[in-house]
């Protein structure tokens, strides 16, 4: 995805699952990557390609895709 010019890599679960207790991590192989990345539930992927499937040409090419990026936690030894 970054070699085509994305700003932020958008990675779907594909369980139907809750995926708030789910922190995405690299498994070592990830060391080039420079693009943030965020996963979205299967639900809401589901709702993403369907918009994608059914826009218009001028819908296409309005669209705008706003993330903020927030990790919280309570144990001080993470970094």
């Amino acid at each position: 995805m970054e070699n085509m010019g994305v700003a932020v890599g958008i990675v779907i679960d594909n369980n139907a699952e809750g995926i708030d207790g789910i922190v995405m991590s690299d498994d070592g192989t990830g060391s080039g990557i420079r693009i943030p990345s965020m996963l979205i539930s299967q639900a809401d992927g589901k709702l993403l390609f369907d918009f994608l499937d059914n826009a218009d040409q001028e819908q296409l090419q309005q669209i705008a895709i706003m993330a903020e990026f927030k990790m919280t936690h309570t144990d001080q030894n993470l970094v």
